[in-house]
């Protein structure tokens, strides 16, 4: 997707949910309501959109709102960051979420949101197996978690 095209997918998204903004949802009346609902239109923004996109296109749209432990928009975005090892909002995750054609509902009193998406196809999102990493070039290299990688 170009950024042309992805700044048409984020105003698409942005009227159909007029309270979204870079941090997730806010209120009219919050402070920061016109300065964080102007900046998801900003470059860095966009970019973070973009990625949070591709991320979000390996996991499975579902029907129905998922309100599991760790599904929720920022749990993705948080997930996302270490995918892709660079920041990225919580507003971006939910423009790109309901571009990619999933449900969106607020979580009351809160910027976040629950997301009719599942985890991530082939990997548990919450639950991932990494590696450790030592400084020593002798030292045994294992799974820090042991758990099974779980589909969703």
């Amino acid at each position: 997707m170009t950024e042309k095209r992805a700044i048409a997918s984020i105003k698409r998204v942005m009227d159909k949910h007029p309270r979204l903004t870079r941090e997730g949802f806010l209120d009219f009346i919050h402070h920061r309501y016109e300065t964080s609902r102007a900046a998801l239109l900003d470059p860095d923004s966009v970019a973070e959109f973009l990625r949070a996109r591709d991320f979000l296109s390996d996991c499975n749209i579902r029907k129905t709102i998922n309100r599991a432990w760790g599904t929720s928009a920022s749990s993705f975005a948080r997930a996302a960051e270490k995918d892709c090892g660079v920041y990225i909002s919580t507003g971006a995750v939910i423009a790109a979420a309901v571009s990619l054609g999933a449900k969106v509902q607020r979580i009351e009193y809160m910027a976040n949101a629950w997301l009719s998406i599942g985890r991530r196809r082939g990997t548990c999102l919450v639950r991932r197996r990494r590696t450790s990493i030592s400084l020593r070039s002798d030292a045994p290299h294992k799974p820090v978690n042991d758990a099974p990688v779980l589909d969703g």
